[in-house]
Order: C-alpha cells, then sequence, then structure tokens
C-alpha cells in the first residue's frame, strides 16, 4: 500500500497547485480590487506554506508512511482554503468550485489521523494502511454525494449538502480527526522513553493543537469574540492560527529530525550488517560515524543510528563516556564540547 500513497500524495499535491493558483487569481479577479483581496491573498499564503512545507517533508522522508501522510494533509488545506476565501469574498460559487473544496475538506480529517497513525505508530501504521485507504475512499463518496447535491441546485439539495458539510464533515469527522491525532501522537509519546523521538512527538502534538484548537474553542465563552474577530476582512483570528502547524512541523524538522526517524533506522541496519561482517568493531564505528556525517549533515546523526545499532558511541572518549547530556546536545543540533572526530 505504501507504494499507491506516495503517488497518490505527488498526484493530489500536483492537483491542489495548480488549482491554488487558478483559483486564487479567479478570486482576486472577483474582488474587484476591494478590501477581501487582502484576505484572498492571506488565505493563499497559508495554502503555499502548507503545499510547500508539505513537499519539503516528503522529500526527505517518502519512504516512510509519515511523509506522504503529511503532504496528501497539507495539500487537503491548499485545495479548501482559496475556496474558503473565494466565498469570504464574493458569497456563494459555482458547483465547479464547490468540488474543489469538497475534495480538500472530505479529505482533511482522514488524511490528518493517517498522518497522526503514522508519525506516532511508525511500524504498526503498516498494518492500518488498508483501513485508511478505506476512509479516504469513504471521504471521496462523501464529497461526491455533497458535489452533486450542489450540482442539483434545489433548496432540499442545498440543504442536504449543507448538512454533509457542515454537520457530517465539520463537526463529525473534523472533530474526531483533531482529537483523534492528538490521541495517537500522546499514546505514541506514552509509549517510547527515546528523548529524541518524544521531542518530535511533542511538537507535532503542539502544532496541530495550537494551528487548529482555537477554531474548535471559537464557541468557547470568553473565547468567543476574540477568536472571531476579523483580522482583515473576512479572516477571522483563529484562521490565522492555522498557519502554525506548518510552521510548527518545519521547525520540528530542521530542530529535532522530524521524519528522519525511518531515513536513520535504514542506515543503523546497515551498519549493524557491517558489523556483523567485520570482526573489527572501532574501524566498523568510526567508517559509520563518518559515513553519517557525510551523508546527513546532521550535527551527531552518527551518534543517534550507531547507538540505534547496537554500537556503545559517546563523546570525548573515555573521560566523556556516560555524558548522556553531551549527546543530547549533539542529537538536538547544539555544539558538542568535542568535535566529531572524537564520536567513538
Amino acid at each position: 500500500m505504501q507504494p499507491f500513497f506516495r503517488a497518490a500524495a505527488r498526484t493530489l499535491a500536483a492537483l491542489s497547485l495548480v488549482a491554488l493558483v487558478v483559483s486564487t487569481v479567479a478570486a482576486l479577479l472577483g474582488t474587484g480590487g476591494s478590501e477581501q483581496a487582502v484576505s484572498v491573498l492571506a488565505y493563499a499564503a497559508i495554502a503555499y506554506i502548507y503545499i510547500m512545507v508539505g513537499w519539503w517533508a516528503y522529500q526527505r522522508s517518502s519512504h516512510v508512511a509519515a511523509g506522504p501522510a503529511f503532504l496528501i494533509h497539507a495539500s487537503t488545506w491548499a485545495l479548501l482554503l482559496p475556496e474558503v476565501a473565494r466565498w469570504n469574498a464574493a458569497g456563494p460559487q459555482p458547483a465547479a468550485w464547490y468540488a474543489v473544496y469538497a475534495l480538500g475538506a472530505f479529505l482533511n480529517g482522514v488524511s490528518l489521523l493517517h498522518f497522526a497513525a503514522a508519525l506516532a505508530f511508525p511500524r504498526a501504521v503498516h498494518r492500518w494502511l488498508g483501513p485508511f485507504a478505506a476512509a479516504y475512499a469513504a471521504g471521496l463518496m462523501l464529497a461526491a454525494a455533497a458535489v452533486a447535491m450542489a450540482f442539483v441546485g434545489a433548496d432540499g439539495a442545498q440543504d442536504a449538502a449543507r448538512v454533509l458539510d457542515v454537520g457530517v464533515r465539520k463537526h463529525g469527522l473534523d472533530f474526531l480527526a483533531f482529537w483523534g491525532s492528538l490521541a495517537l501522537l500522546g499514546a505514541g509519546l506514552a509509549r517510547t522513553r527515546v528523548p529524541r523521538v518524544r521531542r518530535q512527538l511533542g511538537w507535532a502534538m503542539g502544532a496541530i493543537a495550537i494551528g487548529l484548537g482555537p477554531g474548535w474553542l471559537r464557541s468557547a465563552p470568553g473565547l468567543r469574540d476574540a477568536l472571531t474577530a476579523q483580522a482583515l476582512p473576512g479572516l477571522t483570528v483563529d484562521a490565522l492560527f492555522w498557519v502554525l502547524m506548518p510552521l510548527g512541523m518545519a521547525y520540528a524538522i530542521v530542530r529535532y529530525n522530524l521524519f528522519d526517524e525511518g531515513r536513520l533506522r535504514a542506515r543503523a541496519q546497515e551498519v549493524s550488517l557491517a558489523l556483523l561482517r567485520s570482526g573489527n568493531v572501532d574501524e566498523v564505528a568510526r567508517a559509520a560515524t563518518d559515513a553519517l556525517h557525510q551523508d546527513f549533515d546532521l550535527a551527531g546523526a552518527s551518534v543517534w543510528t550507531l547507538d540505534d545499532a547496537g554500537i556503545p558511541a559517546r563523546v570525548g572518549g573515555d573521560e566523556g563516556a556516560g555524558d548522556t547530556a553531551a549527546l543530547e546536545r549533539v542529537l538536538k543540533g547544539g555544539e558538542a564540547g568535542t568535535p566529531p572526530s572524537t564520536l567513538v
């Protein structure tokens, strides 16, 4: 199933990029140069950030389940956000444009759950890809039903489409996806004792909670007025938080090597194989250290991978043996007290 999801992610990303450009231009033309054009550009900027971060993450992690899942989720935002801006700027739109919105909206929640499960349980998720494929198919059928009702144009059909979009999708699927994704990431965080993985999952949880949470809190007493205030014409304050999700993921990628777990573990397996074929542990360890620094340009990636491969690694020779704080500084991207050549 993994090749299928990779192909689906690339296809949806290409479609969403074309739709984003065309829809943004059409929405700007529809504003007629009014002040609504600013909110259209703001929505488009958020969508562009989603698709850029999603593609960047996919390039780093296409071979692990979380990479395609996050690209699919980012693409759904790029499909639905310009249509939200168009609606706010010019009112109801033709059903053809609603179809673009529906494709993104009805796949958004499923892809969020897919991404959270893949990130929290990178090995077990391969057993769940079949059910996730079925969930995507169900989302597509709901989207098709909503679009068909929108094409009918009758008042009863329009009301039914609204029930599917607002009742079933927003208050049902999206509500379940938001809390379900946090629960999955929380379960993954609770089951691991590895500090670097806990930081990765913690950042992912924080990005989802802060980025999407205000949208669910806008009806809470004391927060409604603040979150529903107009930041720009047609753009409420809670919508501004959406951009924090991809930005949080981007920071976690740079700072905590998010999505690199699968890549580094694959290299750890290569190191383990070399160890089994060689009787000189010191030679294998030093060769692996040099190769990993060259391959990944990640400070301390060699320490991480050697540790996963079962080869003792420490900073600073015998003097720094057992200094876990020094190792953690390296893994977090900081400077160790000794150069990489002293990693043994």
